[in-house]
């Protein structure tokens, strides 16, 4: 997992650099936010608990910028750097948790209709804060908290008037995260959300 983070933040510093340097590349520079509700899927834990952990879905944000690469008239590849906000619960200990990552998703996108497109690829997500709150009581947990997580993007999206546009995406996460107590808990990421933006 560890390597494949590394290929990820590589892929979009030379995404982006290729771009500079290629001047017959139509490139676009947008911004986007939107809303996602995720879910911290304890049952995913690599020793699945019983009886199975309820899974509560919790709301957050991303914002964050892109760059459009044209490929051609139908592909487009987009490396995005957001600040993105995922919320859980472990229902078990009654504890709700909010961790904040930088998100680096490198997307691709093929044109499917006119101004609609299907999404996917991967992200890397770096570790920024994490706390937990517990008996009305927050906690800081980002030394207990595993730094890094991978997932896979799956999505649409539909271009609207001039620069502007709205996306749906799914997200599965790919790795166990852990947060460290007097032993392991852990879990596996799943997210939706909606997000509008603009290129420039």
């Amino acid at each position: 997992m560890k390597n494949l983070a590394v290929v990820i933040i590589l892929l979009n510093q030379y995404l982006i650099l290729s771009a500079q340097d290629n001047q017959s590349t139509i490139q676009k520079f947008g911004v986007r936010a939107g809303v996602n509700y995720s879910l911290m899927n304890f049952n995913k834990a690599f020793f699945p608990p019983s009886p199975a952990v309820e899974n509560i879905w919790k709301p957050g944000f991303t914002i964050g910028a892109l760059l459009q690469l044209h490929l051609n008239d139908r592909i487009i590849i987009e490396p995005e750097y957001a600040y993105t906000q995922m919320n859980g619960k472990d229902p078990r200990i009654n504890t709700s948790y909010t961790i904040d990552y930088l998100s680096l998703p490198v997307i691709i996108k093929i044109k499917v209709l006119e101004k609609f497109f299907v999404l996917a690829g991967p992200q890397f997500d770096l570790l920024i804060s994490a706390k937990e709150n517990a008996n009305n009581a927050t906690t800081s947990i980002e030394h207990q908290t595993e730094e890094r997580s991978i997932s896979g993007i799956l999505g649409m999206e539909l271009q609207l008037f001039h620069s502007f546009f709205v996306d749906a995406r799914y997200q599965k996460g790919f790795n166990h995260i852990g947060i460290q107590r007097s032993d392991i808990n852990e879990f596996k990421w799943a997210g939706v959300g909606i997000a509008v933006g603009m290129y420039f």
